[in-house]
């Protein structure tokens, strides 16, 4: 069985039916191109922000009654084609982003995909955690949300608590607001908030 994303095939070529296999199908979108972005002068704006493009990267022709561009080239060697597509799957949406937007632009361009998609779907809890550091929202056994908190970079980190929360390990009362994480360090904080 093939996996649902390849870029080459059991003969190690790169297909020439689909470039990203069965998700082109799934996706509504036929792979054009896939090139390194980075030196090209690639620009692409997507969400009202324009930004660099970089990396490996695949752009995108939506088929007949398949997806919808959200974000295109508009510089560089694939001008016209698409770098974002969304297309409704379901409940939910199939987003393609086939680019990294780069650089403090392409940041702040992640940042508004990010915030649509989780406005859309209805995402009503959220924080703001720094670089390094992650924030797993879970429920625990009494039904309480219990937010598992992880630094990954070693320079610690910190996350803001949208109301009051309990330390699960010791007990501690943590105010709304920022809660530091030591370097490698964890914290699961119980709040008095619903999952979703």
């Amino acid at each position: 069985m093939q996996p649902l994303l390849r870029i080459i095939t059991e003969e190690h070529t790169i297909p020439t039916d689909a470039g990203l296999g069965e998700l082109e199908k799934l996706a509504g979108v036929k792979t054009v191109y896939m090139y390194p972005m980075d030196g090209t002068g690639s620009i692409g704006r997507a969400f009202g922000v324009s930004a660099p493009l970089s990396l490996w990267s695949a752009v995108f022709q939506p088929l007949e009654s398949g997806a919808s561009v959200v974000g295109e080239i508009s510089e560089g060697l694939t001008p016209g084609l698409a770098f974002v597509t969304e297309h409704r799957h379901g409940l939910g949406k199939i987003v393609m982003l086939g680019s990294m937007p780069s650089g403090e632009e392409g940041d702040a361009m992640l940042r508004q995909l990010i915030r649509h998609y989780a406005d859309e779907a209805g995402v009503t809890v959220r924080s703001d955690v720094t670089p390094g550091t992650l924030v797993a929202p879970r429920c625990g056994a009494s039904g309480q949300t219990v937010w598992f908190i992880v630094n990954m970079d070693g320079r610690g980190g910190s996350v803001t608590l949208p109301c009051q929360g309990t330390d699960a390990l010791t007990g501690d009362e943590f105010p709304p607001g920022q809660v530091a994480v030591e370097p490698f360090g964890y914290k699961a904080i119980r709040l008095n908030l619903p999952l979703f």
